[in-house]
């Protein structure tokens, strides 16, 4: 991944140039993404801090409200879970701001509360019925990176919530449901 976060710089040098202000956030983003992946979770707050301003200057509104949601659930890796959770409790509820503000939940030990709260907004994520191709979907932060590599037959985000669910199921002693 440190190989990556350097094409992401190079990449971010070049795109100015292409005159694509979606791309040059999209790799904005893909960078705060390497970063949390490696677990230098200021790094990628501070990375998606500034792919919020460009933003905002570049009038991109929608990829505001993953960004966002990534700089929750960063916040909330990083210790800040009382950030983060602030900052998703202010946003239009979705199923990536459901499963992050979960893993809040999982961060401070209240796993049945992290399962209530999964079990009741419902894990019913639908697949996605279109390709990657050469558009970003700022869907859920998901599907422009794992969804281009990976050949799936539902949302990697369908995925990690049913997981997760199960996992607040077990620590929460439903054995049952787990």
């Amino acid at each position: 991944l440190s190989d990556a976060l350097l094409y992401c710089d190079e990449a971010l040098k070049i795109t100015p140039g292409t005159f694509s202000r979606e791309w040059e956030v999209f790799i904005r983003f893909l960078k705060a993404r390497f970063l949390f992946e490696i677990g230098l979770y200021d790094g990628c707050i501070k990375v998606l801090e500034k792919t919020l301003a460009y933003l905002s200057l570049y009038k991109i509104d929608k990829a505001e409200n993953v960004v966002y949601a990534w700089l929750a659930r960063a916040f909330i890796y990083g210790g800040s879970v009382r950030t983060g959770l602030e900052i998703l409790d202010h946003m239009e509820k979705s199923p990536l701001n459901l499963l992050f503000t979960a893993e809040g939940y999982y961060m401070t030990g209240e796993y049945k509360k992290a399962a209530d709260l999964m079990e009741d907004g419902g894990i019913k994520i639908s697949g996605y019925d279109f390709l990657p191709g050469d558009r970003i979907f700022w869907l859920d932060g998901f599907y422009s990176i794992e969804g281009r590599c990976l050949d799936l037959s539902d949302s990697m985000l369908k995925r990690i919530s049913v997981s997760f669910l199960s996992y607040m199921y077990h620590l929460s002693g439903n054995s049952e449901k787990s």
